[in-house]
């Protein structure tokens, strides 16, 4: 009967050690969580890979096209920063995710999209077969205007600072 009591106890020790393991080993972090984490850091580079995933930030100007299209141009700056950051021409849309947008000032939009770090190269079009890989036209038939964070600015009595963190406003 001693030998069954050790064997239990023993077994509830493993148990118990099983149980004090950091949850955060056994699940992966998503895109947004990860953005959530290094927000200050991704937000002030154009590129960079975080915690298993690359965000590419961009910053549009939409003059007329009103809110929709001046994120829609913010999330092809950025995915544009990702083909550069990988060295690619062209991929597939649907590993990017969209994990942030903000309007920073009237017609000046945001957008942060990520991709898996392990980016494959069989994802690139043109690999498979599914496209010629030739260059294509431009429908718009004008280049996207970027913009750089704004350094200080005071607008409606707010001062106000893109590359300072939320903590160092004025």
């Amino acid at each position: 009967m001693k030998m069954r009591f050790e064997f239990a106890g023993s077994m509830a020790a493993v148990a118990a050690a099983m149980l004090l393991l950091p949850v955060s080993a056994c699940v992966a972090e998503t895109a947004g969580e990860v953005f959530a984490a290094h927000r200050e850091e991704i937000a002030t580079n154009r590129c960079v890979a975080v915690g298993g995933y690359v965000f590419g930030v961009g910053r549009a100007i939409s003059r007329n096209g009103g809110d929709s299209a001046g994120f829609a141009k913010a999330r092809l700056l950025a995915q544009a920063k990702i083909l550069d950051y990988f060295g690619a021409e062209r991929m597939e849309t649907s590993g990017l995710q969209t994990v942030f947008e903000k309007r920073e000032a009237p017609e000046h939009y945001m957008a942060v999209v990520a991709v898996d770090a392990r980016f494959e190269e069989p994802r690139l079009r043109g690999e498979s077969g599914a496209e010629d890989g030739g260059p294509r036209q431009q429908e718009s038939g004008g280049a996207i205007e970027e913009y750089e964070p704004r350094g200080y600015w005071e607008e409606s009595g707010v001062k106000a600072n893109e590359t300072l963190s939320e903590a160092q406003f004025l």
